[in-house]
């Protein structure tokens, strides 16, 4: 049976749950990677950080997005 996972835990150094990647967050960082503006672009890095205070990286093959979550 095909079983597909809905989310990744994001945990810290002592293994302690700090939040979930899901499908939307990864495709909306991915889009917003993908359709940047080469012109804001810094040494081929670009980051962002929108209004919720979610920050979004990309340089070169890497994407990451980091948000604060309380728990």
């Amino acid at each position: 049976a095909h079983r597909s996972i809905g989310y990744l835990p994001v945990v810290d150094e002592n293994n302690k749950l700090k939040g979930l990647i899901t499908r939307a967050s990864l495709v909306s960082v991915l889009s917003d990677v993908l359709w940047a503006d080469p012109d804001t672009s810094q040494n081929g890095a670009d980051s962002d950080t929108s209004q919720n205070g979610t920050e979004i990286a990309a340089e070169q093959n890497t994407a990451t997005k980091e948000e604060r979550v309380e728990i």
